[in-house]
């Protein structure tokens, strides 16, 4: 019988914004210009890596720039699909975390289903798709990555002088697999080395509610309590592997909004002369990178974030209107985009934008049948064999050696499934586990001894302690007792055996006879984000002086747009929607 596999993008983000200084009517009134406190004259032109990360860690821009393009011309491709079948005022959605749950899937595809996926993301040349792409995100999360994070969570974090936290992204990705079902040591070694995944065995067979409320307490910690029930309650029994990638995005603009001049103002979801709604509108006052491209009959301005490693990239098309923007999204590439962000200017700017919280909750099953998989969906044409070798192998299982799992609770202990503990030193417990008896494990009696529970720690003076390590004290002392020069050699082994694993992977691809019956059921795709102009105390030093030169931008967002948030050393687009009709002011 085939089995289940589900894929989950599911995203959050919450971006706080905020500042002090003059009103927008104050601004008007003086029928002046203003600039900020900057060495950055009139419209002088800059090239964007001066531009946009004029404090920012040293990035590679070849190194990324065919990721980065891939992802985002898979944004555009699911955009025009969403726009054509959906009828929403807004729709946002994150185009890294959707490429990264279809790379895993990718990783493990073959004959048809490898060759759709690959036509989907735009990929000609996959000799280094893999090692490029989390080399990608591995630079998108450089900037401080917290050494005691577990497995699969890296975060990007620049703290300012109060202590308040500037710019956080952090990237989760997780398999979750059912009890004894049998993965690939390759497919294995990859997702864990170089995607930086965790992978966790489950019982979806026999506790499916344990199962299902496991993964949505790991979504709701990943994402930082933003997203939620991304599952439902009871997962499907004949469910084999899920796949999640996660992504969480919380930052304060470079140059804050002006406080107390947000208010009720028209925005026009139809285009200006149409009807008009009230939304609550925020106000800036200061200088902003400005592009009006005749190329593409559109403007495009950007608003950085703090520390300039993220810009907020806001497009209109010229005399906007719902079917405008849906023409220009499908018609801007990547290239394009890129094109527009190299030709903009430093204006002192007037700037309108509306206050938006947007939740998403998305099916794309049926948008990646438009765009051309449809393998993947198909219990008799799905190809994942390299994923699994459960029927290649008869049913013998390889089990994993150091398999994420907490400490289960008395109540808890007859289903064997991980419990979440609150504390984010998430206890850990290095093991054997076994695997339920059921039609898809054949184990042997050898087998089931090897598979025996037990528990280590690492050898140190903390021996004669009872309770098992939690990570920080894991990873701590590993650090203690391994000189630095060893560890450096032991990252170096680890990545060459990933290289390895994916040179494995590569040489099966095409060759292996049987299909081990996994198919794709859903891709779900959640999303939570908020843009507004609150914020910390860090940013109120930002003042805005009035000048007599003339402003040289006003930029109303008040009819529909298009927006994009993208980190700017890598690239690669974290959000990207579109906004025909914000919330109305009550």
């Amino acid at each position: 019988m085939p089995k289940q596999l589900v894929l989950l993008g599911l995203v959050c983000t919450l971006s706080l914004v905020w500042g002090k200084g003059f009103s927008l009517d104050e601004l008007i009134a003086q029928h002046s210009g203003f600039n900020p406190v900057a060495s950055v004259a009139g419209n002088q032109k800059l090239e964007p890596s001066v531009l946009l990360r004029r404090d920012a860690v040293d990035s590679s821009p070849q190194q990324h720039g065919l990721t980065a393009k891939n992802v985002l011309n898979l944004a555009q491709k699911i955009g025009g699909v969403l726009g054509n079948i959906r009828s929403d005022k807004a729709i946002v959605y994150s185009p890294v975390s959707i490429a990264a749950a279809l790379q895993l899937v990718l990783l493990g595809a073959n004959g048809e289903t490898y060759n759709e996926l690959l036509r989907l993301l735009s990929v000609d040349n996959p000799g280094r798709l893999h090692e490029d792409f989390g080399a990608s995100i591995g630079d998108l999360l450089a900037t401080s990555v917290d050494d005691v994070n577990g497995k699969g969570e890296k975060t990007n974090t620049i703290v300012n002088g109060a202590g308040s936290l500037d710019h956080h992204v952090s990237i989760v990705n997780g398999l979750f697999v059912q009890n004894g079902f049998s993965i690939r040591p390759d497919y294995r070694s990859v997702v864990e080395s170089i995607y930086r995944s965790e992978i966790t065995e489950l019982d979806f067979l026999n506790h499916p509610t344990d199962a299902a409320s496991f993964i949505n307490n790991w979504v709701e910690r990943s994402t930082h309590g933003k997203v939620k029930d991304i599952v439902p309650h009871t997962i499907a029994r004949d469910t084999r592997v899920i796949i999640a990638s996660t992504i969480y995005f919380n930052a304060h603009w470079k140059e804050t909004f002006i406080e107390g001049a947000t208010r009720p103002r028209q925005f026009f979801p139809d285009g200006e002369g149409g009807r008009h709604i009230l939304v609550q509108m925020m106000s800036f006052g200061g200088t902003l990178p400005f592009y009006n491209s005749r190329e593409y009959n559109c403007r495009i301005l950007g608003l950085p974030y703090k520390n300039n490693l993220s810009t907020l990239y806001i497009i209109i098309p010229d005399n906007s209107n719902p079917q405008r923007v849906r023409e220009l999204q499908n018609d801007l590439t990547s290239d394009k985009i890129d094109y527009m962000i190299s030709r903009m200017t430093m204006n002192t700017t007037i700037l309108l934008f509306p206050k938006l919280h947007l939740s998403m909750d998305f099916k794309l099953r049926d948008v990646l049948k438009q765009l051309g998989v449809r393998t993947l969906f198909s219990p008799s044409a799905a190809d994942l064999s390299l994923i699994s070798d459960e029927d290649v192998l008869g049913g013998v299982v390889e089990k994993l050696s150091d398999i994420r799992a907490f400490s289960p609770a008395a109540g808890n202990a007859a289903s064997g499934l991980p419990l979440q503990n609150e504390n984010r030193e998430d206890v850990l417990i290095f093991s054997r586990l076994r695997a339920e008896d059921d039609e898809d494990s054949d184990m042997s009696d050898k087998d089931r001894k090897r598979a025996k529970r037990a528990t280590y720690k690492a050898a140190s003076k903390f021996d004669r302690e009872s309770e098992p390590l939690t990570l920080k004290d894991f990873v701590l002392r590993k650090r203690i007792t391994k000189p630095l020069a060893e560890q450096k050699l032991i990252r170096s082994r680890r990545q060459t055996s990933a290289f390895d694993s994916l040179n494995s992977l590569s040489q099966l691809r095409g060759r292996i006879p049987t299909n081990p019956g996994l198919f794709a059921s859903e891709v779900i795709h959640k999303v939570d984000l908020t843009i507004n102009e609150k914020g910390t105390e860090g940013g109120a030093s930002t003042l805005v002086f009035l000048h007599k030169t003339g402003t040289d931008v006003v930029f109303r967002a008040n009819v529909p747009f298009l927006f994009l948030i993208r980190n700017d050393a890598t690239k690669l687009p974290l959000f990207y929607g579109t906004v025909f009709e914000p919330e109305e002011h009550q």
